[in-house]
């Protein structure tokens, strides 16, 4: 790997504006399809040269989208944070999205042979992201939280920010276990699901539109 010839701000503003944005859940077909290609971007911004890779570094490592049946690609993930400790350190944002047509309808669809990460990521990465700080679950079935999974999940001590979208979850019991365990928890957005006063749970998709326009009540 070279050293660069460019001047510093110049790589630097390259790779600011081939990194992804910041992805809302549920994601958009454009969206994630877009999120895709800057990322490839990045990887070979990463590659070009000595001086490109720091930044490039931050700005993969920053945020963080895995398809539940990426075991691979995760597994991958944990062992480049054990082998290089001070990556851990740049992780800010974590995603788990389920292979489901209403989720993932620009990719392939991925063998699940391999198993899911559902509901072993947390396991896997305990103590291993210290600066995390936003966690969004886009799944099929609500996460249920035993024991194990509430243990693990209790460790990510930092985040404030947690997105959950799903077509079938439990009671709104387990959705209180779920956002107790994040002790800083300051941001919460649920999409897709209410509860009625007995605890059941009425599927409700507002428009989009609905969800992006100025609360008008308040005003």
């Amino acid at each position: 790997m070279r050293d660069s010839t460019f001047p510093t701000e110049l790589f630097e503003a390259i790779i600011q504006e081939v990194r992804p944005c910041r992805l809302i859940l549920p994601l958009e077909q454009d969206d994630f399809s877009e999120y895709r290609k800057r990322l490839y971007t990045l990887c070979s911004c990463a590659r070009t040269c000595r001086a490109w890779a720091p930044t490039s570094r931050l700005c993969l490592y920053s945020r963080l989208i895995f398809i539940s049946t990426e075991k691979k690609s995760f597994e991958l993930l944990v062992r480049s944070l054990d082998g290089n400790p001070w990556l851990q350190t740049l992780v800010r944002g974590l995603s788990i999205i389920d292979n489901d047509d209403d989720y993932t309808p620009p990719i392939p669809r991925y063998s699940t042979a391999a198993g899911s990460i559902s509901h072993t990521w947390a396991l896997m990465l305990m103590g291993k992201l210290p600066r995390l700080q936003d966690i969004g679950f886009a799944l099929a079935r609500g996460l249920a939280c035993h024991t194990h999974l509430s243990r693990a999940l209790r460790t990510f001590s930092t985040v404030t920010s947690l997105s959950l979208a799903w077509k079938h979850s439990g009671s709104f019991e387990d959705l209180l276990k779920l956002i107790l365990v994040f002790p800083a928890l300051r941001n919460l957005m649920i999409h897709g699901s209410l509860w009625t006063p007995n605890g059941r749970r009425e599927l409700h998709v507002p428009p989009k539109e609905a969800l992006s326009a100025p609360d008008s009540a308040h005003n």
